[in-house]
């Protein structure tokens, strides 16, 4: 039922096919980079002490339409995706806080991170 955004996306316009959301596209995702995330795995495991749940995500979150029009420009494809509107979706917004102070600071921004998983996709 659920797919996921970014590679959906990329294979799509690989395809030469017009990216879908069948949400209305403002609910927000806070994607962190793999690289972000193994350095902060790489630092967890050093902590002396627990410190509770440390969410692992990125703090500068993007509504999915904001990440599906950041993924046709880089990849040079013009217009808008189609807004289906079929599905509720909600937010998946986390503070990050505690993974900055304990464990590491985001390095890759968003659109970089997808230029990089772009570079590399394979179908």
């Amino acid at each position: 039922h659920f797919q996921k955004l970014i590679p959906q996306t990329i294979r799509k316009i690989k395809r030469s096919e017009k990216p879908v959301i069948t949400t209305s596209g403002v609910e927000k995702r806070s994607f962190l980079h793999v690289s972000d995330c193994v350095r902060a795995i790489l630092q967890a495991v050093k902590l002396n002490e627990y410190l509770g749940p440390i969410n692992v995500v990125s703090g500068k979150p993007y509504s999915v339409l904001e990440i599906v029009h950041m993924i046709m420009k880089i990849m040079g494809m013009p217009g808008s995706p189609e807004v289906l509107h079929q599905q509720q979706a909600k937010d998946y917004v986390f503070n990050n806080q505690k993974m900055m102070d304990f464990l590491a600071r985001e390095t890759m921004m968003l659109e970089e991170g997808l230029k990089d998983e772009i570079e590399n996709f394979r179908l």
